[in-house]
């Protein structure tokens, strides 16, 4: 393989990776600063983007959390610290939650859209509101 094929084939891995740190970078947004037991995040995404949101919990602590301006398409997740299964899975059930959690820990609440409204690169904007009690 030539030089020149190989400083391709290297740039294209570096905007690649590059790329990659940025989008995980916007993913985990922490959605309660510290003390904070309440609050309100709005965004917007588009085909198969998620936006996520992260917080620390504590077990036994309830978590109330909404996902307002939804249309028929976009939902939210609750997923718990570690690689558990998801304590709530809004396109099975809807767009609010209220339960426990189970374990101390960073949550996370990841918006979405439907594997379909994902697949016709729909768009949504929608509010989350969150209350740790």
């Amino acid at each position: 393989m030539s030089t020149r094929k190989i400083s391709a084939v290297a740039l294209t891995l570096i905007v690649a990776a590059v790329a990659t740190c940025a989008n995980a970078a916007e993913s985990g947004k922490a959605i309660l600063a510290d003390g904070a037991t309440t609050a309100t995040e709005t965004g917007h995404i588009k085909g198969n983007e998620s936006a996520d949101y992260t917080f620390q919990g504590h077990k036994g602590q309830t978590l109330h959390a909404k996902l307002g301006g939804a249309g028929e398409n976009d939902y939210f997740d609750v997923l718990p610290p570690g690689e558990g299964e998801p304590l709530f899975i809004g396109a099975r059930v809807g767009n609010e939650f209220t339960g426990a959690l189970p374990a101390d820990g960073q949550y996370t609440l990841r918006v979405h859209l439907s594997g379909q409204a994902a697949y016709k690169n729909q768009e949504a904007d929608y509010s989350l509101a969150v209350d740790l009690k």
